[in-house]
């Protein structure tokens, strides 16, 4: 995030900007991130230095397009009683401990981590899935599901993420129980496919509907079916696949196959 903005700054995309700031703030720090660490953020230093740092580094890059709540928010944070982070620079104020003197965050190249981001969005797939369903079947968070999903697929998600995968996804998710067993024998339990597996949610409600569910999933696959017959069309056309970006065409190459996908696990 730090780079979008130095980016998008120095050739004046003031929208460019803003998303960058909007995308993180909103979507990794307080969908995601703020969520998985709710039930244990207290008792874990190294959480609270990454929030921590994490909110400092905000502010200070909020604080061209929003100077005046920026500021009064900045003398909360600074005093913080957490560790450092060696690779994040954020230099002090140099007048009056006021925001606008501080220093510019820099951030290492060494603090990406493309295993971890990938893993983590193999973590935000599962449970965004998950999350669906709960919608569609018009579940109260506070309920607590059961996940009946495929023993590997369970040891894939704890072994790739570390030891703290399966939690996340009970929170993130408001999963009571997970059971790696046979999906096929979960009884009134929704079915669906996520990270090429099928997986049953179980104790949606106190049952679940099958003609609702039945209907619900007919409806879908229509959907399925206009979308990709309109897809395909795009792919079918000549004029299109050799006038257009190379990566739009990827890009629908591979919409097409995710919605075939979904399409023959509802079938």
């Amino acid at each position: 995030t730090v780079r979008a903005v130095d980016e998008a700054i120095a050739t004046y995309d003031y929208s460019g900007y803003a998303v960058a700031l909007y995308d993180f703030i909103y979507r990794d720090l307080c969908d995601w991130y703020l969520e998985a660490v709710k039930p244990t953020l207290k008792n874990d230093p190294a959480q609270q230095a990454v929030l921590a740092h994490s909110i400092n580094t905000v502010l200070r890059l909020a604080h061209p397009a929003m100077p005046y709540i920026t500021e009064a928010l900045w003398v909360h944070v600074t005093d913080l009683p957490v560790a450092p982070i060696s690779e994040l620079g954020l230099g002090p104020s140099c007048k009056g401990g006021l925001l606008c003197t501080a220093g510019w965050p820099t951030a290492a190249v060494s603090l990406r981590d493309p295993a971890a981001e990938a893993e983590f969005e193999r973590l935000r797939t599962f449970v965004t899935a998950v999350r669906e369903v709960r919608s569609e079947h018009k579940v109260p968070f506070k309920r607590r599901i059961t996940a009946h999903i495929p023993a590997d697929l369970a040891a894939e998600l704890a072994a790739g993420a570390g030891a703290d995968a399966l939690s996340w996804v009970h929170n993130l998710a408001g999963i009571g129980t997970v059971r790696a067993d046979n999906v096929e024998a979960a009884t009134a339990a929704a079915r669906i496919r996520v990270l090429d597996r099928d997986i049953a949610l179980s104790d949606l409600a106190d049952a679940v509907d099958a003609g609702a569910e039945s209907d619900r999933k007919a409806k879908r696959v229509s959907e399925l079916v206009r979308e990709i017959d309109i897809i395909k069309a795009r792919l079918g056309n000549p004029g299109y696949v050799q006038r257009a970006p190379a990566k739009l065409v990827e890009e629908s190459t591979s919409a097409l196959k995710k919605l075939q996908d979904e399409l023959d696990s509802l079938r």
